[in-house]
């Protein structure tokens, strides 16, 4: 009966050191999992405070958004474009001779166009009307500026080359 007792209890010191053995393995696993599920965690609370922090200033960020666009906005088409240059011209004392627009580029969110304005006026007048197309139309950018002088009594002829963007709706 001894022998059986020793291989019972020398039995059992082996189920009980593979018992641990496992153990430890599973213990070690799951201490791992969950680990890498506080890293997540960590990370993702970090994430919402960067979100929560963007959150906290959305209106502030759509009402600049709305201040920036507000220019942009009022103009849909090239006709209204057009409208809009021509009421500054009129407000500055502007003569315009002729307005020739071309679209350069359809893009998904806006049309760009290229606008040549021939004018006879003074220099000044021309200089003020640049000035304030600039400072009212936001999407509107001058890329050249011709002045032509054929007869020393006469105003110089002035052809422009704008180019506009007009967002779509």
């Amino acid at each position: 009966m001894k022998i059986k007792k020793r291989k019972l209890i020398l039995l059992a010191t082996c189920a009980i050191i593979i018992a641990v053995f496992l153990a430890q393995n599973i213990v070690q696993k799951v201490f791992l999992r969950f680990a890498g599920l506080e890293k997540e965690i960590a990370l993702n609370e970090k994430k919402l405070a960067q979100l929560s922090s963007i959150l906290k200033y959305s209106q502030e960020i759509n009402s600049a958004y709305e201040n920036v666009f507000a220019g942009y906005k009022k103009i849909a088409d090239s006709d209204s474009l057009l409208r809009e240059i021509e009421g500054i011209a009129n407000r500055t004392n502007l003569n315009i001779l002729n307005i020739k627009p071309s679209v350069t580029k359809e893009e998904d969110l806006l049309n760009s166009y290229a606008i040549r304005i021939t004018a006879q006026d003074e220099i000044l007048s021309v200089a003020r009307f640049l000035n304030s197309l600039t400072e009212e139309l936001k999407s509107v950018g001058v890329e050249r500026i011709q002045i032509n002088t054929e007869n020393k009594n006469e105003l110089p002829k002035v052809t422009l080359l704008i180019n506009a963007a007009v967002f779509k709706d």
